[in-house]
């Protein structure tokens, strides 16, 4: 462990400490493909900081999470499979989970990033925190990391005292992440979600203010969520939110795969599936109760849904949270 190089106050890893670390966070599926190991993946959240060797060569790599970078120092370069461009001290980048991608430095100059790397379900599973507002909630909060237009190439940069303002919340998520990772507790858990909410609401604010608005696709997307979520447990079909909507199904399912990340099906079975395991965790219902509360008529299909989404059997998770 060692101070960081900014403001040399907040604890972060060492670069002899980081592979280390890294294989202990993240899993690497296949050769491209990471994901957060289980213990992370329950927080929904990871955070680390890394120090690029001179000319070093990252591997390209997709991943299941969505992924803000911050770069704190140096010059670089983001290879996407969608687009490529320069980075430099104060650009924060957006990446979501269908990019592949990687970062390298210049050659003969460093390069410093904090990786937040973070599931799309942290935004409801805290959506009791007192925010500021409910940017975090509705698709605003997607937008700057599924967007695809000539006028955003998924990075803004910030300068001077409001990047300060970015680096200290980006180093006290490292700090606690870091404390979280040597003694795990329930109060640095809450503690780093905090501080999370904190620093994305900031980095938004400053997309809005540099970015122009989608208001079109926006509001859009934001009916398509809306006639969701009040329907949520009802016979949701493409041809009924289509009528909703006023357009086409076909318009409507490749508009919102685009921005959300999911199709309009799999982002409603995410939702019911999210649902069935706090039941299953929170209260004593049979599994053929919830699977008809949350709208799944036909049990088998509950099933095959549930554990393609966890990994579990509906009852292998319930026997999971009493043991633990």
């Amino acid at each position: 462990m060692k101070t960081d190089p900014v403001f040399h106050i907040f604890d972060i890893f060492s670069s002899e400490e980081f592979n280390t670390v890294w294989e202990k966070i993240f899993i690497r599926q296949h050769d491209d493909l990471i994901a957060l190991n289980k213990k992370f993946s329950d927080l929904k959240l990871a955070v680390l900081y890394k120090e690029y060797l001179p000319d070093e060569k990252e591997n390209r790599h997709i991943h299941q999470f969505i992924e803000l970078a911050i770069v704190t120092k140096g010059h670089g370069r983001h290879e996407g499979s969608n687009q490529t461009f320069n980075i430099q001290t104060g650009d924060v980048v957006f990446i979501n989970h269908h990019i592949i991608h990687r970062f390298i430095p210049m050659p003969d100059d460093e390069l410093k990033v904090i990786f937040i790397c973070f599931l799309p379900s942290i935004i409801e599973s805290t959506a009791t925190l007192s925010l500021p507002d409910k940017i975090f909630l509705d698709m605003m909060f997607f937008e700057p990391f599924f967007r695809n237009d000539k006028v955003f190439e998924n990075k803004i940069h910030i300068a001077d005292a409001d990047f300060q303002r970015i680096l200290a919340a980006g180093f006290h998520l490292v700090h606690y992440f870091s404390r979280l990772f040597a003694h795990p507790s329930e109060r640095i858990n809450e503690l780093i979600k905090s501080f999370f909410f904190s620093l994305l609401h900031s980095v938004l604010l400053e997309y809005r203010r540099i970015i122009p608005h989608l208001s079109r696709e926006y509001s859009t997307v934001q009916s398509i969520l809306n006639f969701i979520s009040e329907n949520l447990y009802e016979n949701i079909t493409l041809d009924a939110v289509a009528v909703k909507t006023g357009l086409s199904k076909f318009y409507i399912s490749a508009i919102f795969n685009r921005m959300i990340g999911y199709s309009i099906p799999d982002y409603i079975n995410q939702k019911r599936i999210d649902k069935a395991k706090e039941l299953l965790s929170g209260t004593n219902y049979s599994i053929i109760r919830i699977a008809c509360e949350i709208g799944y008529n036909n049990i088998s299909y509950f099933h095959r849904i549930f554990k393609s989404l966890t990994g579990s059997t509906p009852s292998d998770f319930r026997k999971k949270i009493i043991r633990n």
